[in-house]
């Protein structure tokens, strides 16, 4: 089926909490106990928030679509920047494909949009956090160009966990 890619709006609120919780508890769920898992989603996916982020021209959502399937998300925060890196920046903070359609080519139209997206707005760097374990992510990130500038942690429910921050210029 053809993929594509579609701007999330306020009517897409319940499809990203619900694609969103899926997708981060299928990437991680093994490597965390069910209540930091529980504590996560219950923040980061819950339907108000989402909404609220979806109100805020700041920030970008976008869904990608087999057919008409949701089977993957991007978000942007456009108004996000890092004092290692100059010039307009934007952050890739998500970027999730269901499991079933890993492989399909949605992280790759994802990830096209959003560049172009970032294009759009002028920005000269983009980006993101990884966990430095998802060995595929990381491996997908270095194929569009993104390299290791330095690391944070990142809050997951109890638990620190350590991130490779990748930028990418534009």
């Amino acid at each position: 089926m053809l993929l594509h890619v579609k701007k999330a709006n306020v009517n897409d609120v319940a499809l990203l909490a619900t694609l969103g919780a899926q997708t981060f508890y299928d990437t991680f769920h093994m490597h965390h106990t069910k209540a930091d898992m529980d504590m996560y989603l219950q923040q980061a996916y819950n339907e108000a928030y989402i909404a609220e982020n979806l109100a805020n021209p700041m920030v970008y959502y976008a869904i990608a679509y087999q057919g008409e399937e949701a089977v993957g998300y991007t978000k942007l925060k456009l108004a996000s920047s890092h004092p290692m890196l100059s010039g307009k920046q934007v952050e890739l903070e998500k970027i999730y494909v269901l499991q079933t359609a890993l492989g399909s080519g949605a992280g790759k139209i994802l990830m096209d949009h959003i560049i172009e997206i970032a294009k759009q707005q002028q920005c000269t760097w983009m980006f993101l956090g990884v966990w430095e374990e998802n060995k595929r992510a990381v491996a997908f990130y270095q194929k569009y160009g993104f390299e290791l500038f330095t690391t944070r942690t990142f809050q997951l429910g109890t638990n620190l966990c350590d991130d490779f921050l990748m930028k990418k210029a534009l």
